[in-house]
């Protein structure tokens, strides 16, 4: 199967997916697959402007939207990695939750099959 990034990512590890271990198994709640290739762009910077404290928002580097990975040997099913979906590539390590970004629509993806 493949993830595709529908909005930018503000990833950890750059263009690496949360969760994804140093031995290539990404790992998200209820399931873990193995990540075999991934056609990411040159990664983008997001800004903005925070209208509530009159201030600029940090800039960070993001894996653009249309970045592909494909994944084999899904352990878990659909259902999890539809849920994850749903809510977005948040929360799945300690430094991968932003209230703020999640709010904006980064870090959204859609299934496909390979």
């Amino acid at each position: 199967l493949r993830v595709v990034l529908t909005t930018p990512g503000l990833f950890p590890g750059g263009w690496k997916l949360p969760g994804l271990d140093a031995d290539g198994l990404w790992h998200y709640p209820g399931g873990r697959a193995r990540l075999v290739a991934a056609a990411v762009p040159r990664g983008q910077v997001v800004s903005g402007w925070d209208l509530a404290q009159q201030r600029p928002k940090p800039a960070q580097r993001a894996a653009p939207a249309g970045a592909v990975y494909w994944l084999e040997g899904l352990e878990g099913g659909l259902d999890p990695l539809r849920k994850l979906a749903e809510s977005g590539l948040w929360g799945l390590t300690p430094e991968n939750e932003d209230p703020a970004r999640r709010a904006e629509g980064f870090n959204r993806f859609a299934i496909a099959n390979a």
